[in-house]
């Protein structure tokens, strides 16, 4: 399935994105983004709706077992209530249709958003919580407008995913570091703990200056 809007060609693998000062430059979307916006359509096929929306990138972001649905069930947001929400605000129509519309202009401002997300975090893949972190970002969007309905500022769930991004790569370095740490004492010795049994070096000068002298020949 491929969806086309204006300056911006989005299928469920690519997005193309004009960064300053590069080329067309494409940015993948990770597995679980791919599945993202197929839920996406078939949220709005669901509804009768004719177009993918940001309130349906929303209902899809619920349902994510990723830091997105993680905190937005935190903050009381369920799938079952966003959709009974975004049928009383935009009706519904003939469920199954055609979506002869494709992405919105707002859905393909946070898409492209989430690529740029990507590319600050320096990840080579475009994964659902980058669309979250762009969706945050968009004041205008009608998602954003339901996330007010449930009473949240958008500002402090925008820096809540971004500590809880920062804690989840804190526990990964901690993890690096204790293997860092067993690997070197399996392959090293510890001098230190060694210095207890050694023969003492104060007052040993004469045989000291001896061994330098031995080994700088």
């Amino acid at each position: 399935m491929q969806f086309f809007f204006k300056k911006c060609t989005v299928n469920f693998y690519t997005i193309w994105e004009n960064f300053p000062g590069t080329g067309g430059e494409a940015m993948h979307y990770s597995k679980d983004a791919q599945d993202l916006l197929r839920q996406s359509a078939d949220s709005a096929r669901q509804l009768g709706h004719s177009y993918v929306g940001s309130v349906h990138l929303l209902i899809a972001l619920t349902g994510n077992r990723g830091t997105a649905g993680y905190l937005l069930s935190r903050f009381g947001v369920r799938e079952d209530t966003v959709r009974l929400v975004v049928r009383i605000l935009l009706g519904g129509g003939t469920p199954g249709i055609p979506l002869h519309q494709g992405f919105t202009r707002q859905a393909s401002r946070i898409l492209r958003g989430g690529a740029t997300e990507a590319k600050y975090m320096a990840s080579p893949v475009v994964e659902p919580v980058h669309i979250f972190l762009s969706m945050l970002r968009a004041e205008k969007a009608v998602s954003c407008d339901i996330l007010r309905i449930y009473g949240i500022d958008q500002r402090e769930l925008f820096h809540r995913t971004v500590e809880h991004l920062q804690a989840g790569n804190g526990r990964n370095q901690t993890k690096k570091e204790g293997l860092t740490m067993r690997l070197l004492e399996q392959f090293s010795e510890d001098l230190i703990q060694k210095a207890t049994n050694m023969d003492p070096v104060i007052g040993r000068d004469r045989k000291i200056d001896a061994v330098i002298g031995i080994l700088s020949r």
